[in-house]
C-alpha cells in the first residue's frame, strides 16, 4: 500500500493555500461568502432586513399557530432566533410541536420572500439540534439565474472553487429556542 491510498484510491485534491479560512457558524450573524467581498454596505444591509423579516414572518406564523404562546424574532450576537415560551405545564407536551411549527414557518416564509433568500440544505434536513431547539443557516444570492442549487438544496457544492455557479454570498444562522416562560 502506498501513501496515497494505494492503487484504487480516488486521487485525492490537492489544498488551496489561498482558500478562506473556516469560521464557526455561529461566530457572526452576517458572513459574507465567496465574491461578498465585493458588495457595498447598502448591499449586506438589504440582505440582512430581508434575514430579519423572513425570521420576524416565521415568527409570526409560530404564534399564531400555537395559539397565544409567547413568540419572538430577535438579532444578537450568534445570529437571528425565533423564540417560543411556554408555560411550565405546557412546556414537556408542546415542546416538540412548537419546535416543529418553527421549522416548517421557517421554510415556508424562506418561499414566500421571493427567490433571493434560501433556507440552505432545504432538501434535506437542514436543521441541527442544539439543547434549546434547533438552528439552520439562511443564505442570500445576487442573482437566482446564476445560483448554484447544490448549495442553495443541499447545503454544500461538491464542485467547491470549481463551480461556475454563484454561492451564497452572505449567510447568518438561525437559533430556534423552545424555552420555560419565566413568571
Amino acid at each position: 500500500m502506498t501513501p496515497s491510498g494505494g492503487a484504487d484510491a480516488p486521487p485525492r485534491q490537492r489544498l488551496n493555500s489561498k482558500a478562506q479560512a473556516w469560521t464557526p457558524g455561529g461566530a457572526s450573524a452576517m458572513q459574507p461568502r465567496g465574491g461578498a467581498a465585493g458588495l457595498s454596505s447598502m448591499q449586506i444591509g438589504a440582505f440582512l432586513q430581508q434575514f430579519a423579516a423572513l425570521v420576524s414572518a416565521a415568527a409570526a406564523a409560530v404564534q399564531q399557530a400555537l395559539g397565544g404562546a409567547d413568540v419572538q424574532a430577535s438579532d444578537g450576537p450568534s445570529g437571528l432566533a425565533i423564540v417560543v415560551q411556554l408555560p411550565l405545564a405546557e412546556f414537556q407536551q408542546r415542546r416538540d410541536e412548537a419546535l416543529a411549527f418553527a421549522r416548517q414557518a421557517l421554510l415556508q416564509a424562506a418561499r414566500a420572500a421571493g427567490n433571493k433568500v434560501h433556507v440552505l440544505g432545504s432538501m434535506g434536513n437542514p436543521f441541527v439540534a442544539t439543547p434549546f431547539g434547533c438552528s439552520a443557516m439562511l443564505g442570500a444570492v445576487a442573482d437566482e439565474k446564476q445560483a448554484c442549487w447544490d448549495s442553495l438544496a443541499h447545503g454544500y457544492c461538491h464542485r467547491g472553487h470549481a463551480c461556475r455557479w454563484q454561492h451564497p454570498l452572505c449567510r447568518s444562522t438561525v437559533n430556534i429556542m423552545v424555552k420555560i416562560a419565566e413568571g
